[in-house]
């Protein structure tokens, strides 16, 4: 009876997830086996939190079937809330799947510490923590200038250059596929300002012209900009 109620419960948050979802529906369903796994895993869990994240994946496989591996699943399966409540308070910082580590202050200053990072690396959410990281490089989203957007949630850096053989070269920890998939869920969290304008302004320091701003999806590769500001 427990796992049935517990099953029942992450359905009824995947159904909240979905209604007021104005998108297209997929012409694919999940597979089976797919299902049977989700369905295992969401009855082994008994505190709300869990079933809401269970929830939420069910809603976003049924959105955009193959968005959760079963790996996904698997690792979720294992969470602890300790884990997860590190994987929350991680998710503002993250931006377009980078976290920037040319200021950790900002990460100590909200409660965020190298140890934390750490955890996360060996549990397979980020790559590049210890030392002094990666290199991340992005190019040009056209070919006639140079044009590149970040986002983080809803929250994005548009920069810009006339030369479109610029590259956007910064250090810090990439998030992994795995990582990816698992931040997705994370979808209550306000994006860190701080660390939004930390990034925004060591763009700008390579010479481009960095501008911020909110924004709301309007459609499929479609979103709508309220207020651009200049960097």
């Amino acid at each position: 009876v427990r796992k049935e109620i517990s099953i029942a419960k992450a359905v009824i948050y995947a159904e909240n997830e979905l209604r007021d979802d104005s998108s297209e529906p997929p012409q694919t369903s999940p597979q089976d086996d797919w299902l049977l796994r989700w369905r295992e895993y969401a009855a082994g869990v008994s505190s709300e939190e869990f079933q809401q994240i269970w929830g939420k994946v069910l809603a976003g496989e049924v959105k955009s079937p193959g968005n959760f591996s079963l790996r996904t699943l698997e690792f979720l399966r294992n969470l602890s809330k300790a884990e997860a409540q590190a994987i929350e308070r991680i998710a503002p910082f993250v931006i377009s799947g980078f976290l920037y580590r040319g200021d950790d202050t900002i990460l100590e200053t909200e409660g965020v510490s190298f140890s934390d990072l750490l955890e996360l690396q060996e549990l397979g959410v980020f790559t590049g923590v210890d030392g002094h990281g990666l290199e991340v490089i992005w190019k040009s989203e056209v070919s006639t200038s140079f044009r590149k957007v970040l986002t983080c949630r809803d929250e994005l850096i548009l920069a810009t250059a006339s030369d479109a053989s610029k590259a956007i070269k910064l250090r810090g920890c990439k998030v992994t596929a795995l990582g990816l998939q698992v931040l997705s869920l994370a979808s209550s969290f306000v994006p860190n300002g701080k660390m939004i304008n930390a990034v925004a302004t060591a763009i700008k320091n390579l010479g481009f012209d960095v501008q911020i701003d909110s924004y709301v999806s309007v459609g499929q590769n479609e979103i709508k900009l309220s207020n651009l500001k200049q960097i």
